[in-house]
């Protein structure tokens, strides 16, 4: 629930205008859909995703270069438990109200963005071991190159979309104790939709991105995977991923009902309704997603609206509407 609203003050704009920059450079989904929050929460959604993909930057550059050195303001690089150590650390003291940030003149964009962050917290009752779970998770993986199963796979997207899924929820205002889970549903199904879209990046970096007991069902080895072989086994597989990242779409819609009526349903069905454009893409073009040409195109971000606005007029009793 939102705490009262508070008066503006002057590093609001140069803030929340940095976590927004932040956002648009990582070619985050979530625009599109924000434009229809009340500005505050637009502004602080941007925020915590923004920190969120600092967070993020700071493991993936110990992982692509362990003696380098780390400068998004979450951590020092090369060492995944020191960086994990001063996430944790800088959670701790923003939710503390502890964080020192340089005079204004002297910011970058990672200051003003935990500025934002700092400003989002006072403002919202978002849960800090959501941050918690989030870093954790991404400590974990950070040494991982395979999944045997798609339930290891599962609770890390749980555990890093899911997360941050929890803090956008509160953000946009769970007016029910379940509509948490469902959140957590949609972002997991997120987190593996981004997961499918890199597969060819992460197979440049030696990382095997599916299951591995998904390769043995469709009989598609390791060995195509890297060297980018387009046959009918991979567009199988691929289908396969796509219907069931689907599934976990459509499950966690039908929380979206839960959410405060200020335009925060549209938001959230709107970034659905273009997950799953995302999710009709891929199937269309399985073998797409070893060339990374899957793209949504404008048009049909529009063509997915009037999904979106009855997804968000639906009410609690009613049965969720069929979604093309």
């Amino acid at each position: 629930m939102a705490a009262p609203a508070t008066n503006t003050i002057p590093e609001d704009r140069p803030a929340f205008a940095a976590a927004r920059g932040v956002c648009r450079a990582q070619g985050w989904e979530g625009f599109h859909a924000a434009y229809f929050l009340p500005p505050h929460k637009r502004r602080a959604v941007q925020a915590v995703c923004a920190f969120a993909a600092m967070i993020e930057q700071s493991f993936d550059r110990a992982v692509q270069a362990p003696s380098g050195g780390d400068s998004c303001g979450c951590g020092p690089g090369g060492d995944v438990a020191k960086i994990a150590d001063h996430a944790r650390a800088r959670v701790e003291d923003l939710y503390s109200a502890r964080t020192k940030l340089p005079l204004p003149a002297y910011r970058d964009d990672a200051h003003w963005t935990l500025a934002a962050v700092a400003r989002t917290l006072r403002r919202f009752e978002i849960p800090r071991a959501a941050w918690i779970t989030f870093i954790d998770a991404l400590a974990s993986h950070a040494g991982i190159a395979r999944y045997a199963t798609w339930r290891s796979l599962e609770e890390f997207f749980v555990r890093t979309g899911g997360s941050i899924a929890t803090i956008i929820a509160a953000v946009l205002g769970a007016t029910h104790s379940e509509a948490g889970e469902y959140a957590r549903r949609v972002g997991s199904a997120a987190r593996f939709i981004s997961l499918l879209l890199r597969v060819r990046d992460d197979c440049a970096r030696g990382r095997v991105s599916l299951p591995l007991e998904d390769l043995a069902r469709f009989r598609y080895s390791e060995r195509e995977l890297f060297a980018g072989t387009a046959n009918e086994r991979l567009e199988q597989l691929i289908r396969f991923e796509a219907d069931r990242a689907r599934s976990m779409l459509v499950t966690g819609a039908d929380g979206i009902c839960w959410l405060a009526g200020d335009g925060s349903r549209m938001a959230a069905a709107t970034y659905v309704t273009a997950q799953l454009a995302l999710v009709d893409a891929i199937s269309r073009k399985p073998v797409d997603v070893l060339r990374g040409r899957v793209r949504l195109t404008a048009a049909r971000r529009w063509r997915a609206l009037p999904d979106a606005w009855r997804l968000a007029k639906r009410q609690p009793a009613e049965p969720l509407p069929k979604l093309s």
